[in-house]
């Protein structure tokens, strides 16, 4: 008797510590959840008080192009914190045309997606129980969220359609015209970066939700349609938009046609896959297989070759997938609408489906949930991250450009001085040198009484002189006005590497270079003083015999005073250029400084601008506190 009431009790205790330890787990499981949510609110908020701080609007293109990211990244952070206490999100992904619409309403029951008409590649559409409103809502990359009449949201939905189709008809036709004008790839895939940049229009909605009959499955999770596959495989830019709404996924379908699986090189589909799951974070807990339009194939290649696409696919994709599984969605759908034809039904392998859609996903829904909160979060980080990462590269980048820019106006212009200083004296020194032989030659002419006009004409010879002037600044000035318009080429700041001879950033200053050497028209190779000078040194030459005495000092003189002079006509000279490179100099740092600013920001706000972002870095990449003991209790 007395070993039963010890069983007993014992039996009774280990019951209150197995409901104790079970309440325990709850709690820490709503805690948990609680604290995510408040993360994600915070995180939210986090991203709201910075873009104020860094105020992108009022700057440059690139800034405003990072504002309008970080808005995204406010409203996934947002998004996802209201969608905590949601339903389990299941979604439909794969490729383009691979029957995901025809299946979402044979698991709806009606023809709630579109099937004959290729699907926007902008959105995701999610169909959730009528309650009795019929209203749809929009949810936009920012967060905001909107209800209206289903009616008024396929109206709006059409008409973002239309602009999207616009602008990609705009980019075809800028292509056809501007691409065959390249002569290199690297030309050519910059201008289609370019011109699909400029033009493509990107709708801010993110998701539409439809209002749908209920039924047993719409009672426990949402379902989503997703955009194609197919046109991202290849263009890894484009998975970014993958990325954009595969992380709201709590668990996945993910359609594999299986006449392309019977009849292609399946090594290639394996690389696809994996390389798209690799990109958008997928775990391969998360996600079922589905290979479509198996009746096609059984039509096609018999029993046989039905069984063996799906072994094929099992060895092929079974690390990918936690299950794969053949369906019909065309024979499930026409089995489920109108008159129920439970042959076509059975056929299609959907209820098998279905059973896999609950096992795996729905009676373990909470736990999926709940470990996929923390993946969610971490999606939205790492988008977050690659978003600062890449800004942060980018305008770095564009100040170095800058910077070097600077540099190479101050270097170019100390030898484009050093060129003209070079050439003067080089251009002086030989006509000197001319002089000096005539001096020699002719100084004995002078105790003949010749006088001033002698020593210009003859000795001086005045007219070489101008001509050599003249020539030095015709060759010159068209050497000064090439440099200067190569320094006007490269005062502007641009993202692309190949063709910016092709482009030009339109900066509100003249793009024009200057080179105006009329000043110089005027020189006059004697001034009257210096002319006075001479004619006083020959007025005191009178006889052979005075002269001869004073014939050393009269050839000193002579050389002395030319060479005055050429110094003067030379610094004349010196100084018109130098006045001109100096103007043509500022101008080009005046184009290449408004050039940055109208793409990046004011060059006075480039070092807070990275002090803010490091500091909007560390705090949005803080991690919360792990839960305590007394947080449980």
């Amino acid at each position: 008797m007395k070993c039963l009431l010890e069983n007993s009790s014992a039996d009774k205790l280990s019951e209150e510590m197995s409901e104790l330890f079970g309440k325990f787990i709850l709690q820490s499981k709503r805690i948990e959840l609680t604290k995510a949510k408040e993360e994600l609110k915070e995180k939210a908020e986090i991203v709201d008080r910075y873009m104020k701080q860094l105020n992108l609007k009022n700057k440059g293109e690139i800034s405003r192009n990072f504002e309008i990211k970080l808005k995204e990244i406010r409203g996934s952070f947002a998004n996802s914190y209201d969608k905590v206490n949601d339903k389990f999100m299941l979604f439909i992904v794969g490729n383009g045309k691979v029957g995901k619409s025809t299946l979402i309403n044979a698991l709806i029951g009606e023809e709630a997606a579109e099937t004959n008409f290729l699907p926007t590649t902008w959105k995701i559409d999610v169909y959730y129980p009528d309650d009795g409103t019929n209203e749809a809502v929009v949810v936009y990359k920012d967060g905001q969220v909107k209800k209206m009449k289903t009616e008024m949201a396929k109206a709006l939905v059409k008409e973002e359609e239309d602009r999207t189709k616009e602008s990609k008809k705009k980019i075809n036709n800028l292509k056809n015209k501007i691409l065959v004008k390249l002569d290199t790839k690297e030309k050519r895939d910059e201008m289609l970066e370019k011109i699909t940049r400029d033009n493509l229009y990107t709708s801010n909605i993110a998701e539409v939700h439809w209002p749908v009959k209920t039924n047993w499955l719409l009672e426990q999770c949402l379902l989503v349609d997703t955009p194609g596959l197919a046109q991202y495989l290849n263009d890894t830019k484009q998975i970014g938009s993958i990325k954009d709404y595969y992380y709201k996924a709590d668990g996945v379908l993910w359609l594999l046609d299986g006449q392309t699986l019977s009849n292609s090189n399946t090594s290639n589909k394996i690389d696809e896959l994996e390389e798209l799951l690799n990109n958008v974070g997928g775990i391969r807990e998360n996600i079922i297989g589905i290979i479509n339009r198996i009746d096609l194939i059984e039509k096609d290649k018999g029993e046989e070759g039905k069984n063996k696409v799906i072994d094929e696919a099992n060895k092929l994709f079974g690390n990918s997938f936690i299950n794969i599984i053949p369906v019909s969605a065309k024979l499930a759908f026409e089995g489920v609408t109108g008159e129920k034809d439970n042959e076509k039904i059975e056929k299609s392998n959907i209820k098998k489906l279905q059973e896999a859609i609950k096992n795996i996903f729905i009676l373990k829904a909470d736990e999926i949930k709940n470990n996929a909160k923390d993946q969610k979060s971490r999606e939205i980080l790492i988008r977050t991250k690659n978003i600062i990462d890449d800004n942060r590269k980018k305008i770095g980048n564009l100040k170095r450009v800058y910077d070097e820019k600077m540099q190479f106006y101050d270097e170019n212009i100390r030898k484009f001085n050093e060129s003209i200083d070079v050439e003067l004296n080089k251009m002086f020194n030989s006509y000197l040198k001319g002089v000096k032989s005539r001096v020699n030659i002719y100084v004995g002419e002078l105790s003949e009484g010749k006088g001033i006009e002698f020593i210009k004409n003859k000795i001086y010879d005045t007219n070489e002189l101008t001509s050599r002037i003249n020539s030095l600044l015709s060759i010159k000035g068209k050497e000064a006005k090439r440099t200067f318009e190569n320094w006007h080429k490269e005062a502007y700041i641009s993202e692309y590497k190949y063709i910016n001879d092709i482009i030009r950033v339109n900066v509100a200053v003249d793009v024009k270079s200057t080179m105006n050497l009329a000043g110089l028209n005027d020189i006059k190779i004697f001034t009257p003083s210096q002319e006075d000078d001479l004619i006083s040194v020959l007025g005191n030459l009178w006889g052979k015999l005075k002269f001869f005495f004073q014939k050393a000092s009269i050839i000193n003189k002579l050389n002395i005073t030319i060479s005055e002079q050429c110094e003067i006509i030379s610094n004349q000279i010196m100084k018109k250029f130098r006045e001109e490179a100096s103007n043509n100099k500022k101008i080009c740092e005046e184009k290449l400084r408004k050039s940055f600013e109208q793409l990046v920001m004011p060059l006075s706000e480039i070092d807070e601008y990275f002090e803010k972002i490091n500091e909007f870095e560390i705090d949005i990449f803080k991690e919360q506190e792990a839960l305590k003991l007394k947080d449980l209790l």
